[in-house]
């Protein structure tokens, strides 16, 4: 079986495309997503989670140049958010 590597920063982008298309998302829907085996998603889901949780960025999936995107992840219901706004300071 050939070994895939990942490169973490497309991964960073790629998820959240997937919850800001899906406004929220189960973290297996996730897992499934975005091509991750179980034992590696155990490896990955904690570094996602400190990078994209409480981190506000660009939309990615809006034309609106304003419009910016929180990403949280409900450790109890285990379950990504996006939480779209505008950006008055821009």
């Amino acid at each position: 079986m050939l070994k895939q590597t990942k490169d973490f920063v497309e991964i960073i982008i790629e998820a959240s495309k997937i919850i800001q298309n899906n406004g929220s998302i189960s973290d297996v829907d996730l897992m499934i997503k975005l091509d991750f085996t179980p034992p590696s998603w155990k490896v990955w889901k904690s570094k996602l989670v400190e990078k994209l949780s409480d981190y506000i960025m660009d939309n990615l999936c809006s034309e609106n140049i304003n419009s910016k995107v929180k990403i949280t992840y409900n450790k109890k219901k285990k379950l990504w958010k996006s939480t779209e706004f505008i950006d008055e300071d821009n």
